[in-house]
């Protein structure tokens, strides 16, 4: 059932940008069954869920997959890639050390990363470097943001290893949900909203979108995932 846009009690405390993200949700249920299918098709030993704004689809990923290979589930994980691409300027040896400190702990398993969307390609360009270090490596992005001035490089278009849903996002849909919380704890999978200068009423809004972010997705992925079950078990 969609979110009810015309019940006054659903929309205490929303702005309107947060309303576009949530009405722009509803188009994500492509991309997320393309995600499930190539986590199922894989069999990776972990999926990790990038930087700020996909972390809220953790949860709802983990859901469906409990339904579709239950005694086979990846482990979830979390990384803030951010931390590498602002020192992408720095030394190779000194990119090298940082990434080794966030990604190590993957090193050596198959990984699957989820982004929520992909701009530039400039985080998935300092991830495919390390691409050697993973016995598998598959990086998936949700959608596409349309409001960039170059084209992602054809190398990574190209990669049989880089996944992109056509779904092109409102860009919005990205900057509120990273803006709405913050941690940097990569094993937490508690969503913290950020309170340095927002209004009481403002908090209690982001907690209310981000609770209603995650049902629709959740909602999403358990239709998605009872659509594979019946598909694979009729095949």
């Amino acid at each position: 059932m969609k979110f009810n846009f015309d019940n006054p009690n659903n929309l205490i405390n929303l702005s309107p940008e947060a309303r576009l993200v949530l009405e722009d949700l509803y188009d994500l249920k492509q991309p997320l069954e393309l995600a499930l299918r190539e986590i199922i098709k894989d069999k990776p030993d972990e999926v990790i869920f990038l930087d700020k704004g996909a972390r809220i689809f953790a949860v709802p990923f983990m859901k469906a997959l409990k339904i579709l290979i239950p005694n086979d589930m990846p482990k979830i994980a979390f990384v803030n890639d951010g931390k590498i691409k602002m020192n992408r300027w720095a030394q190779e040896e000194q990119i090298q050390i940082l990434a080794d400190k966030i990604l190590g702990r993957f090193y050596g398993k198959k990984v699957i990363f989820i982004d929520e969307t992909i701009s530039s390609g400039l985080g998935v360009s300092i991830l495919l470097k390390f691409q050697n270090q993973f016995k598998s490596f598959k990086y998936i992005a949700l959608s596409q943001n349309p409001n960039i001035e170059k084209p992602i490089p054809l190398d990574i278009r190209t990669n049989p290893n880089v996944v992109i849903a056509k779904y092109e996002n409102v860009y919005l849909f990205s900057k509120m949900l990273s803006k709405l919380y913050i941690t940097d704890n990569e094993d937490d999978e508690t969503i913290h909203i950020s309170k340095k200068q927002r209004p009481k009423s403002e908090i209690k809004g982001n907690y209310k979108m981000l609770n209603i972010v995650r049902k629709i997705t959740e909602d999403a992925l358990i239709k998605v995932a009872n659509k594979i079950k019946k598909d694979s078990s009729s095949a």
